[in-house]
Formats: C-alpha cells, structure tokens, sequence
C-alpha cells in the first residue's frame, strides 16, 4: 500500500467530504483491495467518473462502494489517492489495536472540566483583594443565615478566592457582629473550633490574622470586652487556635493595622497577665529542658506547697509577685484573670 491513500466519506445531500480514520482496520483492507474496475464480483460497487482513464496509468482510480446504513439507506465510501499525507504512516499501525478506550475519554472529560473551573478561578483573581474579600464575606453569611458553617465548604471557598490567610477576620465578624459579647463566650469559641483550625493550624499569618480580627470585634464593645481580653486570649490558646509564639509576637509592639494605635494599646495592656504568663510558662520550660538528665525531679503536693522566703522567691526559682505597696503577692492566677 502506498503512502497517501485515504478514503473519504461523501454526503449526497450537501456534498461534505470526511476523511476516514486510515488507522482502523477496514480501511486499511480497502484499500489495500480495491474493488474490481472491469468485472465487479459485488453489483453495488460502481466506477466513478474518473475510473475510466484508470487504464492508462495516469490518474487515479476512484470506487464509489455503497454501504447499508443502520435506516436501511446506503452510504457511499470513496476510495481513492490523495497527495496530502497528513496523518502517520498508517503501514505501521495495521496491526495495532485502536479501539476507543472508555476510562481515557472520562479521563479527558474530567480535565476539560478541570480547565474550565480554572478559567472561572482566574476571573475571580483578577479583582483586588479588598473586592474577593467582600466576595467571601457575602458567601459566609449566606451560609450562616442557613445554618451552620461547614468548615469544609467554607475553606473551599477561601482557597478559591486566594484569601485563606485574611478570611479568619471575616469570620470573626461574621460570628460575633451581631453579638460581640460571644466572643467572651467560651463555649461559642468552642463551637467554631474546628473552623478556626482550618484556617489557623500551623499558618502563622492567618493567627495574626486572627488577633487583628479579635480586636475589630473588642473595639465594638469596648465597655463590656475590654476587661475580658486575657480571658478571651486564653481561650483561643486553650483551643489550640492561636499558639503562643504568635501571642507573645503581637504583644510585643502596638500596632494599628486593625484598629486604632491608641485602641491596640489598651488592649495589649488589658492582655498583659496573660502575656506574661505566657513568658512566665515559657521561662520555666527552657529551665526545665536544660535541667533535664541531672536524674533528680522534684514533686510538691498540692497541700504541701512551699512557702515564700523572706526574699519574696519561692524555693523553685520562680519570683514571687511584689505588689505596689512592697508587700508579697501571689503568682497570677490564670483561671481568674
């Protein structure tokens, strides 16, 4: 067989010419057997017009063979030469199989899916931050209008909109706007622990994220929160939502990326029990760690706890409180802050 023999597929109502598949089997066997031009063993199979200078070995041979079709019409296959070979040489495919192959065509429909949610992502990622965030925002409070947050449903959104780490605020507003006193609320912290951790596990800018939104929420009630800010800081870290590097980092200097530069001062100073506790807390785990192997470990019980010295120290290393009036204080009580 000769390279660029195709046959093509000619429709009498309009005249299109396809080009048939020269890699399945049929074709190669026409073409590889023409049918007789001078005595045709099959009645249905004709010479064409230009079959008949076929014998001088000048122009090409045409057949025009008709075929049932599946309403009992016929259909014609033209079989003939054609110069332009723009497929593989179908000489080294004959005896491969090229049956379409169901789960490849799934697979494909899946990717052009794929690239169609990307174009729609793309879209979206064009607007500016401060537009995908009130996009985000809208979307939440639909959702929470309807019932509650599925966290998973929310991230999908957030990871949509390129703005996992921002959307913690949206969510504070969006959870304590309506009712700002539930953020003293423990058990409503509680509730949305698993969608805070979403967001916030080990993501360090979403946690800082996070504080800023705490603040928005603390500003708005002043009055009532502000008393209540080591307390709700607590919270978040007894939950595991913020970690205490990130807290220990935002107290360190005002700032007024949230809120008011005077506001985030009144704040970290109601926060300060609880920050210095925490420095407190971390003080003694790296005394701790590099006590470790001396094989000795000190175990006081609850009753037997002991008494201050004259010097205002404990025997455990850990300085007492001295209150304004020189006077011993107790350590800060963290569960009554």
């Amino acid at each position: 067989m000769s390279k660029g023999k195709k046959i093509s597929l000619t429709c009498k109502a309009c005249g299109h010419v396809t080009n048939v598949d020269p890699r399945l089997k049929l074709t190669t066997f026409v073409i590889k057997n023409p049918p007789d031009q001078e005595t045709p063993e099959n009645p249905s199979v004709t010479t064409g017009k230009r079959g008949k200078k076929g014998g001088k070995g000048k122009d090409p041979v045409t057949a025009t063979a008709t075929t049932p079709t599946d309403n009992g019409t016929n259909g014609n296959i033209l079989d003939g030469i054609d110069n332009q070979d723009n497929r593989e040489n179908s000489d080294e495919m004959d005896d491969d199989d090229w049956a379409v192959d169901p789960d490849a065509v799934i697979e494909r429909q899946r990717e052009l899916q794929g690239q169609m949610a990307n174009i729609t992502l793309n879209e979206d990622l064009e607007k500016s931050v401060d537009e995908r965030m009130e996009m985000f925002q809208k979307f939440v409070k639909a959702k929470f209008k309807a019932g509650p947050l599925d966290p998973k449903v929310i991230v999908v959104e957030a990871e949509r909109l390129d703005v996992k780490e921002e959307a913690v605020v949206v969510l504070c507003h969006v959870l304590f706007h309506d009712d700002p006193l539930q953020l003293a609320n423990e058990q409503q912290i509680k509730a949305n622990r698993a969608l805070f951790l979403r967001f916030t596990l080990k993501n360090y800018r979403a946690q800082r994220h996070l504080l800023g939104g705490i603040e928005q929420i603390i500003v708005q009630r002043k009055k009532d929160l502000l008393p209540k800010t080591a307390r709700i800081l607590k919270t978040f870290y007894d939950e595991d939502i913020l970690e205490e590097e990130q807290i220990l980092k935002w107290g360190e200097k005002s700032q007024k990326k949230y809120v008011t530069k005077e506001d985030n001062k009144e704040i970290r100073a109601k926060a300060e029990p609880f920050l210095k506790w925490l420095k407190e807390a971390e003080e003694e785990s790296d005394d701790s760690d590099e006590g470790e192997g001396d094989g000795v470990e000190f175990v006081y019980e609850e009753e037997k706890r002991p008494s201050k010295t004259a010097n205002g120290s404990i025997p455990n290393g850990k300085p007492a409180q001295i209150g304004g009036n020189g006077n011993v204080e107790d350590e800060i009580d963290i569960d009554n802050i």
